[in-house]
């Protein structure tokens, strides 16, 4: 996100009352069901077009129709207390961004994604609930640990996800089952050191002599979060369905699942993940290669975007980028940080 992501989300419960917010649920039906395939579409009918014209149409979409309509506010409240979210400025930092995190492709996607709204019968309608889906269904996920199991505004709906056979035997299980052993793998892959400071873990097996020690944790990169959804609820529940993999029943709670088959969707486009490392996340998200050592205040930064490491044109080699100078008490040599 930009450096001026958090002016988009402030506190304003005083004026929730006023504003309205399209629900999550409601939402992701009309991304999944008519502007996914849209944007498909586009995708191919773009394809020749420099990305930059395309960015540029669809930031004059955003600015000049959608910024100051009522619409692009989006509200959430909980235990009393409610924030509103400039859905214009979230989907103006995507554009922004998308080429850090997914090159062209990601870049185009975003674009495509927005030119489709301006295609719908209700424009306003189609780009909150583009937004609100990117919201609730990728930011949302990461920058508060939400899970699927409570996704805001929820409404139980029947809809069904055109991906979501396709990859239901990789989610079977849930989120990975190797979150005990993660912080041991993260440190033996690093060499038991934090990858910003360089300060060693108190296990390091042959400390160096002048390097301060301290207690390092594993900071996952995909959060777990995105795999985390309820499979354990009786099938009476209304949004639940029955799935049969190789004469075993799996009970699957069917609004999280639907959840969970979006927010990959809107990863693998944005960010360029290969599908296959998608179906198999749920797996892998506690493997060493989702995971960077850190020392408790880097990770603190780390979790709350102060800063990030931004990929070179070198394999494995990253350069830090920060937004705000909180939780780094030592920066890496040339601000660049090299994974072996």
């Amino acid at each position: 996100m930009s450096h001026n992501r958090n002016d988009s989300l402030q506190s304003n419960a005083s004026t929730l009352s006023t504003l309205t917010s399209c629900s999550s649920e409601s939402s992701v039906k009309l991304y999944e069901e008519k502007l996914k395939p849209s944007i498909d579409a586009l995708k191919l009918e773009e394809s020749d077009t420099p990305i930059q014209e395309l960015a540029d149409k669809a930031e004059t979409i955003i600015k000049e129709k959608f910024a100051s309509h009522p619409s692009s506010i989006y509200t959430h409240t909980k235990d009393s207390k409610g924030i509103s979210v400039g859905l214009d400025k979230v989907m103006l930092a995507m554009l922004t961004c998308a080429d850090e995190g997914g090159g062209e492709s990601g870049k185009r996607y975003v674009a495509c994604a927005i030119l489709a709204c301006s295609k719908e019968k209700d424009e306003i309608e189609a780009l909150q609930a583009l937004g609100t889906t990117w919201l609730t269904h990728l930011l949302f996920i990461f920058k508060t640990t939400r899970g699927h199991g409570n996704q805001p505004n929820e409404t139980p709906s029947d809809i069904a996800t055109p991906t979501i056979d396709e990859t239901a035997s990789y989610l079977r299980e849930g989120a990975g089952n190797r979150a005990k052993s993660f912080r041991d793998d993260v440190l033996l892959r690093d060499g038991y050191t934090c990858v910003l400071t360089g300060f060693e873990d108190w296990s390091h097996p042959q400390p160096s002599y002048n390097t301060p020690r301290v207690r390092l944790n594993g900071a996952h990169i995909l959060r777990r979060a995105i795999c985390q959804f309820d499979d354990s609820k009786s099938v009476s529940h209304p949004t639940i369905r029955s799935k049969v993999f190789v004469g075993q029943t799996l009970f699957i709670n069917y609004t999280q699942y639907k959840s969970a088959v979006t927010t990959f969707d809107i990863l693998v486009n944005f960010t360029r993940i290969p599908v296959k490392n998608l179906e198999e996340l749920h797996e892998r998200i506690d493997d060493a290669d989702n995971g960077i050592t850190l020392q408790s205040d880097a990770r603190d930064g780390f979790d709350n975007f102060h800063w990030c490491l931004k990929q070179t044109e070198t394999e494995h080699v990253y350069d830090l980028k920060v937004f705000t100078c909180v939780g780094i008490l030592k920066k890496p040599e040339n601000n660049r940080i090299t994974f072996r």
